[in-house]
């Protein structure tokens, strides 16, 4: 049998910072989305550039989703090791 080289507590803090990196990357792209919004910048280009950011803030939004569903996995991982390290 393989040896388990893992602490569940560190797994744990682990993922409490993928959660919060989710949180703040999301808080970020609406933060970004309003201030790109309330620019004083209308015409061809402020389109174009609005039509970019709202495509690259699509992709970043689909990167948070996965990087959040990382925390529950490795809550899950906490889990069962601690139950195989008899905690």
């Amino acid at each position: 049998m393989s040896e388990v080289h893992a602490n569940p507590d560190d797994l744990r803090l682990f993922a409490s910072d993928v959660r919060s990196f989710a949180e703040n990357a999301e808080d970020d792209c609406v933060a970004l989305r309003g201030r790109f919004n309330r620019l004083d910048w209308d015409d061809d280009q402020q389109r174009r550039f609005g039509e970019e950011l709202t495509e690259t803030i699509t992709h970043l939004r689909n990167l948070i989703a996965e990087v959040d569903r990382l925390a529950p996995v490795l809550d899950g991982k906490a889990s069962h090791l601690e139950r195989y390290q008899g905690r």
